[in-house]
């Protein structure tokens, strides 16, 4: 009986520590202040580190959560430290404590994994939307058929990219904090975009061809694709809604053109308004360099009935490094009478290599364009 009596003492006693152990110690000022037992334990220095940094935990702004991950691992460092000190000391109520802040700790690490992605596809979706030199980057294809339908789908892909953009969520550092973004896509799509309308305007009176036409359609519409993506992601900027409004006026006219008919009255109209470019002097010898020039370019059928120098003199063109001559060039225009009896007016310019001393080679054609003109305006 009396052994059973002891044992029943020795147990209370254990328990009695345990319930010591597990006490909250008191907090006084920036002090921690311990129990008695915990006080009397080996490695109450130890105690007293793991509940400073609970007490920098529960001291901690929530703003300033993703910095608590250094005490939550100095107090699993403590605990470790405890029960090396102190084999006896039980440490639950401590390693409770410490799960708790623990739990809270991986939440907030899911958070912020979650706001960097945030930012990084904030990021990189403004950059893929606006930055013309990626790889997405909508581009003028060409004049074919199977390019205009490469553009048109690009487009379409474009619009579903700035689609899913506007749908998901952003994170609000990168879209309050765009000025850079935004003067970016100023200079690029807006700063001069009256006198762009001006010209867009202005040059589909020079298009004779339908898929030529076409084609600068295509390069008007992606134009007016980007600055309607900026109007939408930046719905409060005045400057991209009143751009939109303005380019879209533009492609709505364009959208009611009948492409044949005007091409076809275009063509008329130059025909009608072309004119040969007036000859500023004359010199019988430089003309026949540009009929020999001509001659080499291989057009049958064309014969040669005007060449009116556009220049005074030859322009010599040195190198850029050594100032050393490279070859001299000189510009006129030349009238032929096609086969059919039709004119064309060829501006040509013509270049000589530099030989050496003051010897050049042959007349060489150097670059052309041409238009159709009425006889009776070769002048």
């Amino acid at each position: 009986m009396r052994k059973e009596f002891k044992i029943f003492i020795l147990a209370m006693f254990l328990m009695g520590c345990a319930i010591v152990n597990k006490a909250q110690p008191t907090k006084k000022g920036d002090d921690i202040v311990l129990s008695p037992a915990d006080e009397s334990s080996p490695a109450k220095g130890q105690i007293k580190t793991f509940w400073k940094n609970i007490k920098k935990l529960e001291e901690m702004p929530k703003e300033k959560y993703n910095t608590m991950g250094s005490y939550v691992q100095a107090a699993q460092t403590a605990i470790n430290n405890i029960k090396m000190k102190d084999k006896n000391y039980n440490t639950a109520s401590l390693e409770a404590e410490l799960k708790k802040w623990q739990g809270q700790h991986e939440k907030q690490q899911t958070v912020i994994v979650d706001q960097r992605h945030m930012l990084v596809e904030t990021s990189g979706s403004l950059s893929r939307l606006f930055d013309r030199s990626n790889d997405k980057a909508l581009k003028y294809r060409g004049n074919k058929p199977e390019e205009f339908e490469k553009c048109n789908k690009e487009i379409a892909e474009y619009k579903n990219d700035l689609a899913q953009f506007l749908a998901m969520e952003k994170d609000p550092r990168v879209m309050k904090d765009s000025a850079s973004t935004i003067k970016s896509i100023t200079i690029r799509y807006f700063s001069n975009l009256d006198e762009e309308i001006k010209g867009y305007e202005e040059n589909l009176k020079f298009y004779t061809l339908v898929n030529s036409l076409k084609g600068y359609i295509q390069e008007i519409t992606i134009h007016e694709t980007y600055i309607d993506a900026a109007r939408q992601v930046y719905p409060n900027n005045t400057t991209f809604a009143n751009g939109y409004k303005k380019m879209k006026e533009l492609t709505s006219k364009i959208s009611k053109i009948n492409l044949e008919t005007f091409t076809k009255e275009n063509k008329t109209r130059l025909l009608k308004e072309a004119r040969m470019p007036a000859a500023i002097t004359s010199d019988p010898a430089i003309e026949q360099e540009f009929k020999i020039a001509f001659g080499k370019l291989g057009f049958a059928g064309e014969k040669i009935i005007k060449v009116n120098l556009t220049k005074h003199d030859w322009l010599v063109n040195r190198n850029e490094w050594t100032s050393i001559i490279e070859n001299r060039t000189r510009k006129a225009a030349v009238a032929v009478k096609k086969a059919d009896g039709s004119c064309q007016i060829y501006v040509m310019e013509i270049g000589q290599q530099y030989l050496g001393g003051s010897s050049y080679g042959a007349s060489e054609t150097v670059r052309f364009s041409d238009y159709p003109i009425l006889c009776e305006n070769v002048k």
